[in-house]
């Protein structure tokens, strides 16, 4: 009875933890990571994790079990590592969140463990079964559009199409009850005199429903135009026109002005050379002068002097000269005087040293500093005559020496390292902290795991296989725990 009762246990913790779980792209999932059966004894082993990069994104993995001895993994890329020397406990001991992408098909998806190195307390390869869980990907439907418009006798149709793929389904769409009046159309445009006519159909199916009269909208007064101006004394005449068919309508009189309409005729200033005149007036109907306009004589030049500029060695001078400031007239014309030459100057050459550049001669003005024969840079000559060197600072086991080294010609030093005289070494002591412990373990575990741990692989490799893994791990596990055992 109890072993029947052991298997109907396992039975039903695995139909509760093989539940698919439904989600959608942009859902995370937690999945369960569990030992199922350890039939074999197994004590230690590392589990991945495996699941379709396409179709899901790592989020975070965490450690519900304390046969887990290293932290959760960051990446699909990381291990769980598990040591228990009792023998690894049955049920669940981590869980892993993925974010369904975009891409994702719509499927279920087996998110299942990777297992390796699984060895039992006598170091022996054993089995050991260690389970996950299904993600179901369901469609994400949009809201649907109309392919197939409903009638008055007729259904028509919708259809749904999933965001993430090319999939899609269809639901019919009711008939229309009742004929749906649509907009007036215009069969008879009304007038100023007649009526117009308007019909209106379903805007369903088109069936004719009824008509209306639009009533005509009568003459409008429009534009007026004037077929004859008035003057002082003599009235004129317009036709006034409708606006909305453009026929005329009557003829009205405008009225003649009792007296002459003055305009006003501007002033105009004199200039230097030429005459200027008064204000004035004249009638805008009749055109008679009312007030005559009166010549107004030039006003003749305003002389301003234009200063004289001095040459400079390469850009000529001018001359005085005069112009008015009133018209800008030039009066008297400015000349131009020549350049006047560069004054050389030797700019002395400089010798190069070992470290520093030297210059050849060249030449500039004295007076506008323009270069006329530019320096060259001479090449540093770089070839430093070192001594033999003297050291100044011993090498230890752990740091680095110095020796320098001087140039007897410039007096610049240089140096070079002289490498650490190192540590012996020290068979388990992976940490290199002078002991050999749990922490030891722990670190090679984390480094076989692929984290970024650093260790001494030499002091590691306790068993001089040539590599620092779960092997090593368990001869430091027991040689802490007070085993007979020898560490290479």
């Amino acid at each position: 009875m109890k072993r029947i009762a052991f298997w109907a246990l396992l039975i039903l913790s695995l139909c509760i933890t093989m539940t698919a779980f439904a989600a959608k792209p942009g859902d995370t999932v937690t999945v369960n990571f569990w030992i199922f059966n350890n039939l074999d004894g197994a004590v230690s082993a590392r589990v991945g994790m495996g699941y379709p990069s396409e179709a899901f994104d790592f989020v975070s993995a965490e450690i519900v079990s304390p046969d887990v001895i290293n932290s959760a993994p960051t990446s699909k890329n990381g291990k769980f590592g598990l040591l228990n020397m009792k023998g690894l406990s049955a049920g669940t001991f981590a869980t892993i969140t993925l974010r369904v992408r975009p891409e994702a098909q719509a499927v279920t998806y087996a998110i299942m463990p990777v297992v390796d190195s699984v060895y039992n307390a006598q170091y022996e390869a054993v089995n050991m079964t260690v389970m996950g869980g299904d993600i179901t990907v369901e469609h994400v439907w949009d809201e649907g559009q109309i392919s197939l418009e409903p009638t008055c006798g007729s259904t028509g149709v919708k259809t749904y199409s999933c965001l993430y793929c090319a999939e899609s389904y269809t639901e019919s769409v009711p008939a229309t009850e009742d004929h749906r009046e649509g907009k007036a159309r215009t069969s008879v445009l009304p007038s100023c005199v007649s009526d117009g006519l308007w019909t209106f159909y379903c805007d369903v199916c088109n069936t004719f429903l009824r008509e209306e009269i639009i009533p005509a909208f009568g003459h409008a007064d429009g534009e007026r135009t004037v077929t004859q101006l008035p003057a002082c004394n003599v009235p004129g005449a317009m036709i006034v026109w409708c606006g909305n068919c453009g026929e005329a309508l009557r003829t009205e009189s405008i009225p003649a002005s009792e007296e002459h309409t003055v305009i006003t005729d501007a002033a105009a200033d004199p200039t230097c050379t030429e005459t200027g005149l008064t204000e004035g007036k004249h009638c805008g109907v009749c055109g008679m002068t009312l007030v005559a306009q009166q010549i107004i004589p030039p006003r003749g030049h305003t002389e301003i002097t234009d200063a004289a500029a001095e040459p400079t060695c390469t850009g000529t001078g001018l001359t005085e000269g005069k112009h008015c400031g009133v018209c800008g007239t030039i009066l008297v014309a400015q000349q131009i005087i020549l350049p006047q030459g560069h004054t050389e100057i030797t700019d002395a050459a400089a010798e190069p040293t070992c470290t520093e550049t030297g210059l050849t001669e060249g030449k500039h003005c004295g007076v506008c500093g323009t270069i006329l024969v530019a320096q060259q840079t001479v090449p540093a000559t770089g070839m430093h005559t070192w001594d033999e060197g003297a050291v100044t600072k011993e090498p230890t086991a752990t740091d680095p020496g110095i020796k320098t080294y001087r140039c007897s010609v410039c007096g610049s030093t240089m140096t070079e390292e002289i490498p650490a005289i190192g540590l012996p070494r020290m068979a388990g002591d992976a940490d290199e902290n002078g002991r050999v412990d749990l922490a030891d373990a722990l670190q090679i575990l984390q480094h076989d795991s692929a984290e970024d741990v650093s260790i001494n692989t030499s002091n590691a490799d306790v068993n001089s296989d040539g590599a620092a893994d779960i092997w090593d791990v368990l001869l430091i596990l027991q040689y802490a725990a007070g085993w007979n055992v020898l560490l290479k």
